[in-house]
């Protein structure tokens, strides 16, 4: 609870975007960032394959992987196969969809954040774009991030991780 209010430190509303402050206290550079739901007040009961986060660096803006961890209105863990009581959706969502909640967490790595970039719109074309000032505590480190909603554009599907269970 702590790291989450450490985290999202001042909602500010603009003309471009949805400017958040984040605060975090990783130990190293390779800590996750955690959003809770609740802080991204624009993306609630939005389609979560429709998201995408981005770092602007090299004058251009790239996926950065990331990952939307969902909660039931419990607060049990939601996983695509489930074990022994396990929940296999989320108990908040219409069925058959899968939306951001104030009870999901959105998670990135400290070492993709990137740098500020003045119109997030004219160059990602997005419907909904919200930008994350995070700053490091402990080095200082600071950059941005940029959520970006694509309500009618097709998205390629995007997975940086697969998990295989089989026995080799």
């Amino acid at each position: 609870m702590r790291m989450i209010l450490y985290l999202v430190m001042a909602l500010i509303i603009s003309l471009f975007s949805q400017y958040i402050i984040a605060d975090v206290r990783p130990q190293e550079i390779t800590q996750p960032v955690i959003v809770t739901g609740k802080h991204l007040s624009s993306l609630l009961g939005k389609d979560i394959n429709r998201l995408r986060v981005f770092a602007f660096s090299d004058n251009k803006f790239t996926v950065i992987p990331f990952q939307i961890d969902q909660r039931t209105a419990g607060g049990n863990w939601v996983w695509d196969v489930a074990l022994k009581g396990g929940e296999i959706f989320d108990t908040d969502d219409p069925p058959g969809t899968a939306v951001f909640d104030a009870n999901d967490q959105l998670i990135f790595m400290l070492r993709d954040i990137g740098s500020r970039v003045a119109s997030p719109y004219v160059l990602l074309k997005a419907d909904l774009i919200l930008e994350l000032d995070i700053t490091d505590r402990e080095s200082g480190l600071r950059g941005w991030v940029y959520i970006a909603y694509f309500q009618g554009t097709p998205l390629i599907p995007i997975d940086f991780a697969l998990h295989n269970i089989s026995p080799r």
